[in-house]
């Protein structure tokens, strides 16, 4: 399978990416707008800040200081992938030693 083969196709609202089972056995999953393969979801700064329990303003910000979860601009927009949100709270985490 090349890389073409691999690229998301768009059927109406859902894009569609082309894969291979176990036997192979072609595979077409439904993937859903703001997800770019797996592991890769982006969430818009309110997803974001309502994932972290904090307040849109405050995600604002903590972009602004350069503090809080690495981001990707899209389309002029801060996007937050699931990877980076996992990386900022494993390095906040804090660990009480008995």
């Amino acid at each position: 399978m090349t890389e073409r083969d691999k690229a998301p196709v768009k059927i109406g609202n859902t894009l569609k990416v082309k894969g291979f089972l176990n036997m192979g056995k072609k595979n077409t999953e439904n993937v859903h707008p703001g997800y770019l393969g797996k592991g890769k979801r982006l969430r818009s700064i309110k997803e974001t800040a309502e994932f972290l329990g904090i307040k849109p303003q405050t995600l604002y910000n903590m972009r602004n200081r350069r503090q809080g979860p690495d981001y990707v601009m899209v389309g002029g927009k801060p996007m937050y992938e699931d990877e980076a949100i996992d990386r900022y709270l494993d390095a906040n985490r804090v660990c009480l030693s008995a």
